[in-house]
This record gives C-alpha cells, sequence and structure tokens, in this order.
C-alpha cells in the first residue's frame, strides 16, 4: 500500500518560510542600540526630524535611517574602528566639549561620555552612552552597547572644527 504524501504546493512555501533560527544562532547581543528619550532640538539645540526631511530627493532623515540601519548591525565598539573620509564612524569624547555651538541640556546625566556618529561630510547624530567604567564603579548593569541620542546636528556644530586656508 503506498503512502499519499501532501502536494500542496501553499503550504510547503508557508513551511519553507517559517523562520528556525534561535537567538544563539544571530550576533544580536553585539549590535548596538540607539535610543531617542533624552533627544533635544530647537534654539540652542539642533535641529528636529522635521527640518531634517525638507530636502527634495534623499532628505537627512532618509539618509539618517539608512546609516542607522547599517550602524545596528555593529557594536559601538566595532564603530569606532570603521573608518569614515576624515577619521571613524564614530568617535568619543572624555567630556563635553566647551567650544560646543550646542548648549548641554541638563536632563542629560554628567557621567556619560559624549559621542558623534557621521551621517555625511557635515551632518552628525550627537549623544552619549554609558561607559562600562561608570557601571562598574557604581555596580549598574546600564547598557555600554546603546548610543543614546541627543541633538541632530546638521551643521557640525557640537564640536565644531575650522579648516585653515593655506
Amino acid at each position: 500500500m503506498s503512502v499519499k504524501r501532501n502536494k500542496n504546493k501553499r503550504g510547503k512555501t508557508f513551511l519553507d518560510n517559517i523562520p528556525t533560527s534561535l537567538l544563539s544562532d544571530t550576533n544580536i547581543e553585539k549590535r548596538c542600540k540607539f535610543n531617542f528619550s533624552f533627544f533635544h532640538h530647537g534654539n540652542s539645540f539642533g535641529q528636529d526630524f522635521a527640518q531634517w526631511n525638507k530636502v527634495d530627493g534623499n532628505s537627512q532623515l532618509v539618509k539618517l535611517m539608512d546609516k542607522i540601519k547599517d550602524y545596528t548591525s555593529s557594536s559601538l565598539k566595532e564603530l569606532e574602528m570603521k573608518p569614515y573620509p576624515g577619521g571613524t564612524v564614530l568617535k568619543f569624547y572624555s567630556k563635553y566639549p566647551a567650544h560646543s555651538k550646542l548648549e548641554k541640556p541638563k536632563s542629560v546625566p554628567t557621567d556619560v561620555e559624549w559621542g558623534v556618529f557621521r551621517v555625511d561630510a557635515k551632518s552628525r547624530l550627537v549623544g552619549f552612552k554609558i561607559t562600562e567604567e561608570t557601571n562598574s564603579q557604581y555596580n549598574l548593569r546600564y547598557c555600554s552597547n546603546t548610543f543614546y541620542v541627543v541633538f541632530l546636528d546638521e551643521l557640525h556644530e557640537f564640536y565644531p572644527t575650522t579648516k585653515k586656508n593655506t
């Protein structure tokens, strides 16, 4: 006696498309995260999302979202080493730059490390991370692989640099 097999193509397609990987099969633990709960904008706090969206074609906001998508496949440490024209994708500073043209928000904790993501030649995503040292100093368990976004800096005003004419 022969066994009848189900030859339903839709059923086979459905079963073939069910994800089979587990978290342990991914590298999700190393991927950085972005948090916008400290985001500031207006006056001396950089731009808002609407301002970055007011460009014909590929707006700054679209560029930013594409970059964030790419950045989240790596850890913050990896992005600090990833080359970008003129430096690296991500740079951290030991403290808030004294010569910054953007006002430091009072709501941001003082024991964090400020940094910038390069979006393009001039635009930056400015924020901070909680260092592993801070975690161990206070016996905390905050994620040191999260970038807390504070500013959208289209004009490179967080850490302004001047080029000398030669």
